[in-house]
């Protein structure tokens, strides 16, 4: 009965152990959130997400540069936007110049659009992102190249290389204009506009094309990274629910172990005393 007795009270020792390291367990995986935390815990899905986390690491540098592409690409818009509404007022600059009859007025108007070519010419010159030329762009050489992929060797590149906004013979057509009072030339000034213009307008379609393929890699390599990110959730965070229930359930079970434990130690000690007597009496 004794030997009975004792190897009753050694499962229930073994079950108590084995339940409380299980129990705490569940008491760190509620704490992190996570199902592991280091190899022994699951070596396969371990390895799995740190890989997995890897890859979305990776992403980091692609998303960045493209965003900081994105952003000269606005600076880039903004600017030749601002070229646009400059050339808007040579026209009604050189339109004003045709309808005036007084001459100093004219005059004032030849200076103004001096002026505004001047600014333009600034704009072009001066308008830079990242120490890059924007507008200015007078070799025609690469401004930027950006990976679209984190793995290079697969040479998955964009190129930015936008042309000149208004390049310097457009600009030195605009300072060669006169609508003053001495001897203006309409046509000539109505031509060097238009020539501006065009220029400016191929500039802008072209920083409109690049920022729509920007906006699309962008969103690409967001959605991947994203994706990524939530495939390493779904290996290595806990789900709370089935976690807290396994939790409450081990706690009863630690309960109950913990109560059978105590009753089996006391009748153990009664059994071992009812021996102790019976010897006594015998002797």
């Amino acid at each position: 009965m004794v030997t009975g007795l004792s190897s009753a009270i050694y499962q229930i020792a073994a079950f108590y152990t084995q339940n409380n390291i299980d129990l705490s367990n569940s008491m760190e995986q509620l704490a992190t959130g996570k199902k592991f935390s280091t190899p022994s815990d699951d070596v396969g899905s371990y390895f799995q997400a740190q890989d997995l986390q890897a890859q979305a690491d990776g992403w980091d540098p692609i998303i960045s540069n493209i965003n900081q592409w994105q952003g000269a690409m606005n600076v880039a818009s903004s600017a030749s936007k601002e070229i646009s509404s400059s050339i808007d007022r040579l026209n009604q600059l050189v339109t004003l110049s045709q309808q005036s009859t007084d001459n100093s007025q004219k005059d004032a108007y030849q200076i103004e659009f001096q002026n505004i070519t001047g600014n333009i010419s600034k704009i072009v010159t001066s308008t830079t992102f990242n120490n890059v030329a924007l507008l200015n762009n007078t070799t025609g050489a690469t401004q930027g190249t950006l990976y679209l992929n984190p793995d290079t060797s697969l040479a998955d590149t964009m190129t930015v290389d936008l042309p000149v906004a208004v390049d310097a013979n457009a600009i030195t057509a605009l300072q060669n204009v006169n609508i003053g009072a001495v001897n203006p030339n309409y046509g000539a000034a109505t031509t060097a506009i238009s020539g501006a213009q065009t220029l400016n307008d191929t500039f802008l379609s072209d920083v409109a094309g690049v920022s729509a393929s920007l906006n699309s890699f962008g969103n690409i390599s967001s959605t991947i990274q994203a994706n990524t990110l939530s495939a390493i959730s779904d290996i290595s965070n806990v789900n709370d629910a089935t976690e807290i229930a396994t939790y409450t359930s081990q706690t009863v079970q630690q309960q109950m172990a913990s109560a059978m434990l105590a009753q089996a130690n006391m009748l153990s000690q009664s059994v071992l005393s009812l021996f102790g007597n019976l010897g006594k009496t015998q002797g």
